[in-house]
């Protein structure tokens, strides 16, 4: 029997640990661009950008993950997240180079999700491959209880500085660095199969028509809608609407789904993925509209929408990825998670895109119900379509009998 937990397996949770600190460190992102000189709708434009340039990205790189192993690529993309964290200092306005660099974190970011989730894809049992990946992104939690709370203390005061962001993106800086070192300790992914001819963008598009997922995808899109509000609007609400702070808000949301990923990681492989992905969406609406409830008077609500939207989370991603990955054979994996990570993408370009308009002639309350109301539709596609249902683990010990 094949093990799951494995040294390999350590050091990738470790590593997705340390980069996870970098990335919910942008949750902040939103204040340097208000310190920049911009608004809310600049924010959006930042973001937009960057999620589409990474969207277009995505099927360019990904075949090179099946071809130069998921490893290698990791510790690439991880350096060019290094470096786009580092170039923010030189940064004085909002030009194009804002853009610039903000792209090129998005892409580095891309690609080391694309990676990870490739790497251990290749490395644990298929019949464990959600729990994998589900514990895979319990790391990813850990470093929400970090990454936004570090922000928090270097951005607490109302009027920041230069030299509070310095200490910012060095520290994101930093924590990629730490991740790069962990990544090199590992061991490439075995490969039992021939990598991936193609690298041409249309290799990737064939591959994804041949092993298209099919309606998993509108979740994914609608899953990046829902990280708009954490990781693009949160900051700029709090500071307007509660005047309190954003670390507290991650700390419930991360302690919650962690818990519920870890309590609960075999769920999706027992019950069925769609199931527990049908639940998460479902509790992610909710959590949206409790975010009407947070006031000046009364931000403890924040973070009830935090444990709400947490176990949501923690539910949701693994059993959406595993969905997505099925149809896909070994030797396309790399594709079948960039397609997966394109759909959020989508969802995260559309709604910052769209979104900030709604926030400017609706106020916050339009965004939370827009959100809130995709994630409904998610959940009606999800139960209107009914493909065969995964094989759960009951299903496959009669089966062995």
């Amino acid at each position: 029997m094949n093990r799951l937990y494995t040294w390999n397996f350590l050091l990738a949770f470790l590593a997705q640990t340390a980069f996870t600190i970098t990335n919910s460190l942008l949750a902040h992102y939103g204040r340097w661009v208000e310190f920049l000189g911009g608004n809310e709708l600049d924010v959006g434009n930042v973001s937009s950008v960057s999620a589409f340039v990474g969207l277009v990205f995505r099927p360019l790189l990904a075949p090179w993950i099946d071809r130069l192993g998921p490893r290698f690529c990791w510790v690439v993309a991880s350096i060019i997240v290094v470096a786009g964290s580092l170039a923010n200092i030189l940064l004085t306005d909002l030009g194009i180079w804002l853009y610039i660099i903000r792209s090129m974190m998005a892409v580095g970011i891309a690609i080391v999700f694309a990676s990870g989730l490739t790497y251990i894809a290749h490395v644990t049992p298929v019949d464990r491959r959600a729990e994998a990946i589900g514990v895979l992104g319990a790391g990813g939690f850990v470093g929400l209880l970090i990454g936004p709370a570090l922000g928090d203390f270097f951005l607490h005061r109302a009027q920041r500085t230069e030299h509070d962001f310095q200490l910012f993106f060095l520290t994101a800086a930093l924590g990629v660095g730490f991740s790069v070192v962990l990544v090199l300790f590992g061991k490439p992914a075995p490969m039992h199969h021939e990598p991936a001819r193609g690298w041409h963008p249309i290799d990737f598009l064939r591959t994804a028509v041949k092993y298209w997922p099919g309606w998993i995808m509108f979740s994914t899109f609608a899953f990046g809608v829902c990280m708009t509000v954490p990781f693009v609007f949160l900051s700029i609400f709090v500071d307007q609407e509660t005047q309190s702070r954003v670390g507290p808000f991650f700390v419930v949301y991360a302690t919650v789904g962690l818990a519920l990923r870890l309590g609960l990681r075999s769920w999706p492989d027992q019950f069925g993925a769609k199931r527990i992905l049908m639940v998460g969406m479902a509790m992610f609406a909710a959590g949206m509209w409790l975010f009407l409830l947070a006031t000046r008077e009364q931000p403890y609500w924040l973070m009830v929408a935090g444990a709400v939207c947490g176990a949501a989370h923690g539910l949701t991603f693994h059993s959406m990825v595993t969905l997505v990955l099925e149809p896909f054979p070994p030797e396309h994996r790399g594709s079948g998670s960039t397609l997966a990570l394109m759909g959020i993408d989508s969802g995260t370009f559309f709604g910052a895109q769209v979104l900030r308009f709604v926030i400017y002639k609706g106020g916050y309350p339009a965004l939370f119900h827009a959100v809130a109301g995709c994630c409904v539709v998610a959940v009606i596609v999800l139960w209107w379509r009914k493909p065969t249902p995964t094989p759960t683990l009951a299903d496959k010990s009669s089966a062995a009998a």
